[in-house]
C-alpha cells in the first residue's frame, strides 16, 4: 500500500525495470519490475531462503537492495511465483530514493497519521534487540507490529476504497491494482504451509476469489504468526483475526 501510494505520485511506475533506477541489478535482474516485486514473480527466490530476515537491521534499504542484487536469479522474471521473495527491501529502497524520505517516515505521513496508527512501527523480527527507532532496513514481508485495533483502521481505509474519515489515502486505482491477479501467467511453484494450490496473487496481498476478469472478490493477507487479515468484496464484509 505504501509503495502504491508513491506509484500514485507518478515518482514510480509498476512496469519500469529496476535498472534504471538501481545499476547494481545487471541483465535479466536489471529487467525485473515493481510490479514483479509486488507480485512475488521477480525471480528471486522464496521465503525459505530468509535472505531478508537475516540482513543486519541498521543498515540502509539501499545496502539492503544492494545485497540481493548480489545473489543470482533463481528464475526468470515474470515466469514463476515464488511467496516470500526477499525483493519487497528492494520496493522499498525505490519508495525511499523516490521520495528523497526514509521508509519510517513515508510510512508515519501518509497511514501512521492520517489513520491515527498510535501503535505500530517497523522492525526486524529476527532482532528484537534493535531499537525500532534505530532500524534503518526494516523487514517489509514480515515486521510490521501492530495491534488489532490499528490495523483494523488500516484495513478500513482498504475496504472503503482508499478513504479513511473521508480522507484519500490511496487511489481506487491502486486498490483496485491490488486486488487484480497478477500471476496467471506464471507457473505456482512455492506457497507457505496451509496455502490452498487454486490461489492466485494480487499486488501484495492474496487472491483467495476472482471474477474471470482477473477482478478479486476476496482478498487476504495471512501472517506467519497467526494474523488473517481479508476483505471480501461480493459479501462487503472485511476483518482480521488475530490467533
Amino acid at each position: 500500500a505504501l509503495v502504491m501510494s508513491v506509484v500514485d505520485e507518478g515518482l514510480l511506475s509498476l512496469d519500469e525495470p529496476i535498472g534504471r533506477r538501481l545499476p547494481e541489478f545487471r541483465g535479466e535482474a536489471g529487467k525485473i519490475t515493481l510490479r514483479q516485486i509486488l507480485s512475488f514473480t521477480s525471480g528471486q527466490g522464496d521465503l525459505r531462503g530468509l535472505v531478508d530476515l537475516r540482513q543486519d537491521p541498521l543498515i540502509s534499504l539501499r545496502e539492503s537492495a544492494r545485497l540481493i542484487a548480489q545473489i543470482p536469479l533463481a528464475d526468470t522474471p515474470g515466469t514463476v511465483f515464488k511467496y516470500g521473495s526477499p525483493a519487497l527491501q528492494i520496493a522499498g529502497a525505490l519508495a525511499e530514493q523516490a521520495t528523497g524520505k526514509s521508509w519510517s517516515r513515508l510510512f508515519d505521513e501518509r497511514f501512521a497519521r492520517p489513520l491515527g496508527l498510535a501503535h505500530t512501527y517497523w522492525s526486524n523480527p529476527l532482532r528484537p534487540d534493535v531499537s525500532p527507532q534505530d532500524v534503518r532496513n526494516p523487514n517489509l514481508q514480515g515486521g510490521l507490529v501492530t495491534t488489532a485495533e490499528d490495523y483494523g483502521r488500516f484495513l478500513t481505509m482498504l475496504a472503503s476504497g482508499g478513504t479513511y474519515a473521508n480522507k484519500r489515502i490511496l487511489s481506487t486505482k491502486s486498490i483496485d491494482l491490488m486486488e487484480s491477479v497478477q500471476t496467471h501467467q506464471a507457473k505456482i511453484e512455492f506457497m507457505p504451509a496451509g496455502a490452498k494450490s487454486s490461489l492466485q496473487y494480487g499486488l501484495g496481498n492474496w487472491c483467495e476469489e476472482a471474477d474471470k476478469a482477473g477482478k478479486c472478490d476476496i482478498v487476504s493477507s495471512p501472517g506467519a504468526l497467526g494474523t488473517y487479515p481479508w476483505i471480501d468484496r461480493r459479501n462487503e464484509l472485511y476483518g482480521v483475526f488475530f490467533m
